[in-house]
């Protein structure tokens, strides 16, 4: 699953070692993967509190595809019950391949919800949608608040010509299941081809009526990542890692400080309507953002009398601190429409001063007063000056 990835696609899972090292190694790297996802976005903690309200009649659906023993459900519930919320009852439905790992996975969360969970398990090969039925006769009828697909997006049509259109039209099955206001949690390997490959998914979603909440800044504009065919985006976060993955890492030789995917949350509003092209890129862009664009940050400083105090510039950090020749350090920043630079020298005590050097992927800014340092044509870098003032605004 690392490295040359050769188990990808395959029923690793029917293989008692295998199931043994994924619910050693992995399951603790999903389970954080999941958790980080989704507990600095409101919408989840709203969607819980909205189903948990006194008077509640009904369970938290949850759709686990490619569940392997249940790690991302077991996160989702946990992160759930985290908030203190009380009548909180859950009803799990897992798909996976492996009949072993989804026993697994069920026993798994019987043990940790023993009076508020109730688990369905259903051995399922979605490569076979199509062939022998549709995704939603796959699926069913049941409507879910929340949907997850963790780490298994990139095992289906391995290497199939028609690999996208068969993602996209398993997703649009997917998303019918969705209740209104629920949540689509889409999580992948932080490599380059597995994650360019969620991007197009997910510009797919968008433009056919989903929502993304996060981690993008604008909730229906294509990605500008996909522009360069090397650019990439995916979050890295540190996180205690338990001994058993550490002694398990340092045998393999791999690296587990810290912990890096690929994902995006989508809202299925109500009223939207899924599957039917309504130009959405046209739509978005001519009611516009709610925050400022680099794009704007340059009209103003080409305009005859620029403001002395510009508004801020709402930004993702999307990459690491980068050293180049010169000695500065650089970091690429996504607008959510755009991607542009900020840089400050090695050591500089203004950047310091507005914790440059100690920020990271994913972290949301916000830039005031940047200095340009590139010329007219050039894609857009920034600089730090005097006047330059850096916001977190992580929620």
């Amino acid at each position: 699953l690392t490295g040359k990835r050769s188990l990808v696609g395959n029923a690793y899972m029917q293989q008692a070692a295998s199931l043994q090292a994924y619910l050693l190694y992995y399951w603790p790297v999903s389970y954080a993967q999941t958790v980080a996802a989704l507990q600095r976005e409101p919408r989840f903690f709203d969607a819980v509190k909205k189903i948990a309200s006194p008077g509640a009649t009904r369970p938290i659906r949850i759709l686990d595809l490619g569940s392997g023993p249940a790690p991302a459900c077991c996160a989702l519930a946990d992160l759930a019950q985290g908030r203190g919320e009380q009548n909180l009852r859950f009803e799990f439905c897992l798909y996976d391949s492996s009949g072993d790992a989804l026993s697994l996975g069920k026993r798994i969360l019987e043990n940790a919800f023993p009076k508020t969970g109730r688990v369905e398990t259903n051995v399922c090969n979605f490569e076979n949608v199509g062939k022998t039925k549709t995704a939603a006769a796959f699926l069913g009828e049941k409507k879910y608040d929340f949907i997850i697909a963790s780490h298994s997006l990139n095992e289906l049509w391995k290497n199939e010509k028609k690999r996208g259109e068969k993602v996209a039209a398993f997703l649009s099955a997917v998303c019918d299941q969705l209740e209104d206001g629920g949540l689509l949690l889409l999580t992948e390997p932080a490599l380059l081809a597995t994650s360019r490959a969620l991007i197009e998914a997910r510009d797919w979603l968008v433009q056919n009526g989903m929502r993304v909440v996060s981690p993008c800044l604008c909730s229906q504009a294509p990605c500008p990542a996909l522009e360069n065919p090397n650019a990439t985006c995916h979050c890295q976060f540190d996180w205690e890692m338990p001994q058993i993955v550490a002694d398990l890492a340092r045998l393999a030789g791999l690296n587990r400080a810290d912990v890096k995917m690929t994902y995006f949350v989508f809202e299925k509003s109500a009223g939207d309507s899924f599957g039917q092209d309504s130009n959405l890129w046209q739509d978005q862009e001519a009611a516009g953002p709610d925050f400022r664009l680099a794009k704007d940050f340059i009209q103003d400083q080409e305009s005859a009398a620029p403001s002395p105090s510009q508004e801020p510039i709402s930004a993702l950090v999307v990459s690491e601190p980068m050293l180049n020749k010169a000695g500065r350090i650089r970091y690429v920043l996504c607008d959510g429409k755009s991607r542009f630079t900020l840089s400050a020298k090695n050591g500089d005590p203004l950047a310091s001063a507005q914790n440059f050097f100690a920020l990271k992927r994913y972290d949301k800014i916000a830039i005031q007063n940047a200095q340009v340092r590139s010329q007219k044509g050039e894609p857009l870098s920034l600089g730090i000056g005097e006047e330059t003032r850096i916001f977190l605004q992580n929620s």
